[in-house]
């Protein structure tokens, strides 16, 4: 089953795989730069899907599953790819100039302190 991760899990399990043998939960909870109960729930979340496992002393790690899937890309952690915010209207783009093609501003659009008479 393929599942989409949030940024805050994404976080957790790249920092715990990036840890040698696992972190403590104070630890986990630091790097991850967001409120407790947030960050209790998504733990706890991902500890019942079986993607993190804790031991008795509150000290997470991957499983040895999951840390496989992250080290063979199996699991995708890339943004969503629809990022139209970043798309420039048509309206504000015109044809690129040439290099040596020279350019003189539109007088009216110049603000008018920079035009002093």
């Amino acid at each position: 089953m393929i599942h989409k991760y949030n940024r805050l899990e994404r976080k957790l399990i790249l920092e715990l795989y990036r840890s040698d043998n696992g972190l403590d939960l104070y630890t986990l909870f630091r790097r991850s730069r967001v409120g407790f109960s947030t960050f209790f729930n998504t733990a706890n979340g991902l500890e019942s899907r079986g993607v993190i496992t804790s031991d008795a002393k509150k000290k997470y790690s991957l499983t040895v599953k999951f840390r496989e899937m992250v080290a063979t890309k199996a699991v995708n952690f890339s943004y969503d790819k629809d990022q139209s915010f970043r798309q420039v209207p048509c309206r504000f783009t015109t044809p690129k100039l040439s290099i040596n093609e020279m350019y003189v501003p539109s007088v009216k659009r110049l603000d008018s302190a920079i035009i002093k008479p």
